[in-house]
């Protein structure tokens, strides 16, 4: 395919949605795609994407938008499409794809795709109204998992033909490779790690069900071997987590290491024993995703595709949002077994090989591409 595409996120902050598409441009660039990467709002650097994208520096594109209606930053997405010779725009989250709608107003060649990430019970009723309006604009519409594209047709069953499914993809090691890799480490035999990845900007992740279900947990003495939770991630209630883990004594038991560049975030899937996603909320969840594809027994709620991805008791144990007895439950379940963590992990990567890899998942990407 012969055609040029701008992959357009709304600031460059490296978050699951962002991550993505970061996983997304790198395949398509290997794969010999002229690709370009832009942002409404900020700067590339080193500390968001700058070291995880595999593009020339030359190929990144900050538009300066003021505000969602900045006509300035229209004009610089006009330019740039027409200089660079762009034939498609990519967008991904609320604000970049309203303005890749928008931009076919101004440049009507262009053949713009938007991706949602989330499910719709998260987007405002203005938002709502805008998507009915605005993607009379779009020539397609990608959603992360079934349940999301179930939740935007709600709304907007008149543009149900611009709809396709398409679930984040990740990289995938041998399985022998991780074992190896995992033999390497200095793990404390005594300790059952627990890990979870994201943002703390709202208790969306359930970081504050986590914590709440580990003292309760520990106050039982439910478990044979001592728990340490390792929470990644930063936001504004990062604070208030750390002061309730204090409130419950649970400084020995719970790490706080804010954001992590990607490598790090690896490091900490190879060391941890159980990933847990407690999130209300989800579209397609990249880091559930990428724990599954480490070998990790994942606890996840409902939410979003994880009950596309997971097999309840074979890949993972699925619960109810927001009801901590499950969760106390699953992780002492998971805790007592060292057979059941590899049997549950082993499936679990066998999942995400089978049908989450780029080479399957982005094949479909490129033929949305080619259909447009």
């Amino acid at each position: 395919m012969d055609r040029k595409i701008l992959f357009l996120i709304n600031k460059p902050r490296l978050g699951g949605a962002e991550r993505a598409f970061v996983n997304q441009i790198n395949f398509l660039n290997k794969k010999g795609f002229e690709v370009y990467f832009g942002c409404l709002f900020g700067i590339f650097s080193r500390e968001n994407f700058f070291s995880d994208l595999e593009i020339v520096p030359e190929r990144l594109k900050e538009f300066n938008f003021k505000s969602i209606g900045d006509l300035s930053g229209y004009s610089a997405i006009r330019r740039f499409c027409r200089e660079k010779k762009i034939d498609i725009i990519y967008s991904t989250l609320e604000l970049a794809n309203i303005a890749a709608r928008l931009s076919k107003i101004f440049r009507p060649s262009l053949k713009v795709i938007i991706r949602e990430s989330g499910m719709a019970n998260r987007k405002s009723r203005q938002y709502k109204i805008l998507d009915w309006f605005l993607n009379f604009l779009a020539d397609k519409i990608i959603a992360t998992s079934e349940e999301v594209e179930k939740s935007l047709l709600a709304y907007q069953r008149v543009h149900a033909k611009k709809f396709f499914v398409l679930e984040n993809a990740v990289r995938v090691n041998g399985w022998e490779e991780l074992l190896e890799k995992k033999k390497q480490l200095e793990k404390n035999e005594r300790e059952i790690r627990l890990l979870n990845v994201g943002w703390m900007d709202d208790d969306n992740k359930g970081q504050k069900g986590i914590i709440e279900a580990i003292g309760e947990i520990i106050k039982e003495k439910a478990l044979a071997k001592k728990i340490i939770l390792v929470l990644v991630g930063k936001g504004r209630l990062k604070e208030s987590l750390e002061a309730l883990a204090k409130e419950k004594n649970l400084g020995e038991n719970i790490s706080f290491l804010g954001r992590l560049p990607f490598a790090k975030v690896i490091e900490q899937y190879f060391l941890a024993d159980i990933y847990i996603a407690n999130s209300r909320s989800e579209g397609c969840s990249n880091s559930l995703l990428e724990a599954m594809s480490f070998g990790l027994p994942v606890i996840s709620t409902k939410a979003g595709s994880a009950g596309e991805v997971i097999a309840d008791g074979k890949s993972g144990i699925l619960i109810d949002a927001g009801n901590k007895e499950q969760l106390k439950e699953a992780i002492i379940k998971l805790t007592a077994s060292q057979e059941l963590r590899q049997q549950l992990g082993y499936n679990a990567w066998q999942t995400i090989k089978n049908n989450y890899s780029p080479e399957i998942q982005l094949r479909k990407l490129i033929e949305i591409f080619e259909s447009v």
